[in-house]
């Protein structure tokens, strides 16, 4: 095989790599704002707040702010440990959680004893 045809093949198989990568991309996207801003979401202010994370799995979702899959927001009024994501604002005014559509045992649990 000629090296421009090997050049060739590389070309080709890096342009599949990157339209399978921007397919995945489009895909969060879409499950994201359906999650966070087509869905019901709670929206919780954020005053004298402290927010470890992990920054290599983020996600920008357009300007609406950045998705954390995991992270752990402390405030005034408590702490919220995310585990299925929430949607930042840009200016870290506000997060958005997803609404449940069902509690669970251990949800309803948990709502019962105030925490």
């Amino acid at each position: 095989m000629s090296s421009c045809e090997l050049l060739m093949q590389s070309v080709r198989l890096l342009r599949r790599m990157e339209v399978e990568r921007e397919k995945k991309r489009q895909e969060i996207l879409s499950v994201n704002r359906a999650k966070f801003v087509d869905g019901p979401a709670l929206v919780i202010p954020l005053h004298h707040t402290n927010i470890p994370f992990n920054p290599q799995n983020l996600q920008p979702l357009e300007k609406l702010g950045t998705v954390y899959p995991t992270m752990r927001i402390s405030a005034d009024w408590g702490v919220l440990e995310v585990q299925n994501g929430a949607l930042l604002k840009p200016d870290w005014s506000a997060a958005s959680i997803a609404a449940p559509t069902t509690l669970g045992a251990t949800q309803r649990r948990r709502l019962d004893a105030g925490t």
